[in-house]
């Protein structure tokens, strides 16, 4: 198998199994492809192998196979003799059900990796509070031994009634849940989590909930496939791989510009890596395997943004053929032209952590004009930051107000707001609960 195969019934017309779920051990090297970054995102999508092929060629069932760039049969994964595209029938294209695109970047070693110690303040601050906790848990226990007690646990005349409430071992236990329950919850609250704290909720959303939420989904993961990011992800690749029987069951997709520094800062544990360059009329100066010399200019940052979500908008919309897809007519060159088959359209959500204050909003950009869900992560630093702030503030003004206070800001970060599509996961908030937002956000 390779990445994209999935298991077919004999008359292959049910594709069963989750998407990129059966990849074999000996295969989970990464599908590493150099494209022109101008080419159409549905060649990109196919060559990198999100949008799997699979047909039949002379009455055999074939699967093309991304990494060897060539159609192979599904039960030997050889190449039949004579078999290309064009020849190939009852083409089928499989996608994903849905795909998470992280955005942003977080620098791990800005975080004070340590248990913070709590200043004097902070100390009496949290005093205050566990002096709270303690009087409503007293009430609490009051309330409870009155209600164990009943009518027999009065004493003395009805003039002068007592109560005799023995205090029970269960009841202590209670009171002990009770406050260990609020502590925690104490803990978690975002005025008081410490920076050591906020880096392992941040550390765990990237290696635990996204990942686990991509394979409960059968969704494709997109990010720029570098940094801190990209690297904890993999470590989340890397767990569901050893943890399964039946693969790691998710594409990890890094989309990056390239060049031969960039080529070295890749995570290695991503399925795939799709690195643009900007040379097509140049041959000479294209990328053709990793570790080459060849250096071709990089593409800048608008034009990565503009690849991402042309990547995006060609899953999200799908493809409804406008004619039967296996008619075909030949050319001079005896080339054949055909539609694609029909795809369903995917659903995408967008997680913001950091990224910096220029660039990151015009990824955001497409999410609010589409009006897809964007999931920001407080805490990360960076443009996440800022725009959670914002976004705080907007909520508790009316909507004069609101309008007034979007005038102030600039125009991408307004239009973002207004378009409704954010929401603020709060610090703190234990990955098995971002989890499933990611899950109802898909």
């Amino acid at each position: 198998s390779f990445p994209g195969r999935g298991s077919v019934h004999e008359d292959d017309n049910e594709h069963v199994g989750a998407y990129y779920m059966d990849v074999e051990d000996e295969e989970f090297e990464t599908v590493l492809k150099y494209e022109y970054y101008k080419a159409h995102p549905d060649f990109l999508l196919r060559s990198l192998g999100i949008i799997r092929q699979r047909g039949k060629y002379k009455g055999v069932a074939v699967q093309y196979n991304p990494r060897d760039e060539e159609w192979q049969t599904l039960d030997t994964h050889v190449r039949p003799p004579g078999c290309v595209e064009p020849l190939v029938g009852n083409r089928v294209d499989d996608v994903p059900e849905g795909v998470i695109h992280v955005v942003g970047s977080v620098n791990f070693a800005e975080f004070d990796i340590r248990p913070q110690l709590r200043t004097l303040e902070e100390e009496s601050s949290m005093e205050n509070i566990y002096n709270e906790i303690n009087v409503y848990l007293n009430h609490k226990r009051h309330k409870a031994r009155q209600a164990e007690a009943g009518p027999s646990g009065m004493v003395g005349n009805a003039e002068n009634t007592v109560f005799v409430v023995p205090k029970s071992q269960a009841s202590q236990n209670e009171d002990e849940n009770d406050m260990n329950a609020l502590v925690d919850a104490l803990d978690n609250d975002p005025e008081f989590i410490s920076s050591h704290d906020l880096c392992q909720h941040i550390r765990h959303y990237l290696s635990r909930s996204i990942p686990a939420a991509a394979r409960k989904m059968e969704a494709v993961i997109i990010s720029d496939g570098t940094g801190d990011i990209a690297a904890e992800l993999g470590k989340g690749m890397d767990s569901l791989i050893k943890n399964s029987e039946s693969g790691p069951g998710i594409a990890l997709v890094g989309v990056n510009s390239w060049s031969k520094e960039q080529e070295k800062l890749m995570e290695p544990k991503y399925t795939h890596h799709l690195l643009l360059h900007n040379q097509f009329n140049d041959p000479s100066l294209r990328p053709r395997s990793a570790g080459e010399e060849v250096c071709p200019a990089q593409i800048n940052r608008r034009q990565l943004v503009e690849v991402t979500t042309n990547l995006l908008s060609e899953l999200t919309q799908g493809y409804q053929p406008k004619g039967a897809h296996e008619g075909s007519r030949m050319l001079r060159t005896q080339q054949v032209i055909r539609e694609p088959p029909q795809r369903e359209a995917l659903n995408i959500v967008t997680i913001l952590m950091g990224g910096d204050m220029l660039t990151t909003k015009f990824e955001l950009m497409w999410s609010a004009v589409n009006s897809k869900p964007v999931l920001v992560i407080p805490g990360t630093k960076g443009y996440a930051d800022y725009l959670a702030e914002k976004l705080m503030q907007v909520e508790e003004m009316s909507p004069d107000e609101a309008s007034k206070h979007l005038l102030d800001l600039d125009a991408v970060t307004a239009q973002i707001i207004s378009s409704g599509v954010c929401q603020i996961v709060r610090k703190g908030t234990l990955a098995e609960n971002v989890n499933r937002v990611i899950e109802t956000a898909l």
